[in-house]
């Protein structure tokens, strides 16, 4: 079949082990990943457009898409009473759970309120029940001080191991502005913390302030997801074939 208007269809690559890096560096266009320290990520998608050049690619040529989950209100108080609500509605106790075992820990090993340091986890997060990038996140916050499991939970959004993202308007533009500023990311995979609220709540509150910042598109131009991620169009497709 002839190729189509990308070449060949976007090809994005999700986890943090081994072989999906060396996947991501080899073949990806976008890389959706996880991260709860912006060191962390900076790390990551270095690592990723390293493994790029070293594929003999331009390591612009790939984007790292960065998961965050959002609940944004006109006020931060307002934001914080919306978020109370939310963990409020948490199985904690099954929650707490699952982050133990995912940590590769017994279910039992840690109580909601128990720290838990980096020296309790095992050697690898290979061991891990969450998927390596999730378990690594955790790590990195566990490695800069001692967490709780509560903690834990509350700062991933119930466990999902993405950020969770709380503010006004101008204090989540400005928190993704410096992420995406430091290196972070080239983008944001945006997941609202509850979707009927905040998916609307950040695309009339927030957007407007990122466009007015020359960090979010103003038009819809673009034909192709390829060309709204700013990808080139390949010359040739995965299996070397004229694209």
């Amino acid at each position: 079949m002839p190729a189509g208007p990308q070449g060949r269809p976007v090809i994005v690559q999700a986890g943090g082990t081994e072989g999906g890096l060396r996947l991501a560096g080899d073949f990806a266009d976008v890389v959706f990943t996880v991260a709860q320290t912006r060191a962390k990520a900076v790390a990551f998608r270095d690592e990723v457009r390293r493994r790029a050049t070293a594929a003999g690619r331009r390591p612009d040529d790939v984007k790292v898409s960065l998961g965050v989950v959002v609940l944004v209100s006109a006020t931060e108080k307002e934001a914080r009473r919306r978020a109370e609500e939310l963990y409020a509605t948490l199985p904690l106790e099954r929650l707490v759970a699952a982050l133990n075992t995912g940590l590769g820990l017994p279910a039992d090993a840690f109580g909601p309120d128990d720290p838990i340091t980096l020296d309790d986890l095992p050697d690898s997060s290979e061991k891990a029940a969450f998927s390596v990038g999730f378990a690594e996140s955790t790590r990195a916050l566990i490695a800069e001080r001692p967490r709780s499991p509560r903690e834990l939970v509350r700062r991933s959004a119930g466990g999902s191991g993405h950020r969770l993202l709380i503010g006004s308007a101008p204090q989540v533009a400005d928190d993704l502005e410096s992420w995406f500023r430091a290196g972070a990311a080239d983008g944001f995979t945006i997941m609202p913390a509850e979707t009927a609220v905040d998916f609307e709540n950040f695309t009339r509150l927030v957007v407007p302030i990122l466009q007015d910042r020359g960090l979010f598109r103003n038009d819809h131009t673009a034909r192709t997801l390829r060309e709204r991620f700013g990808l080139p169009r390949p010359v040739r497709d995965v299996a070397g074939r004229p694209a």
